[in-house]
């Protein structure tokens, strides 16, 4: 399993992406955006999944 980092510009785009992960019964977490990377609306998901299993979130 490898975990992703997803990025959004507003919080509506995180809010939709966690409906439809938990709708999918996804492993992911919802937190702030690591200091390194600050932007957008200061939420992302971290997800976890095996490999190529993302493309279908992005």
């Amino acid at each position: 399993m490898k975990e992703f980092l997803f990025l959004f510009h507003s919080t509506v785009g995180v809010i939709q992406t966690r409906k439809a992960l938990q709708a999918a019964g996804m492993t992911f977490r919802v937190s702030d955006i690591p200091r390194d990377l600050r932007g957008g609306c200061g939420l992302c998901i971290w997800l976890t999944c095996p490999p190529g299993e993302e493309i279908q979130w992005v």
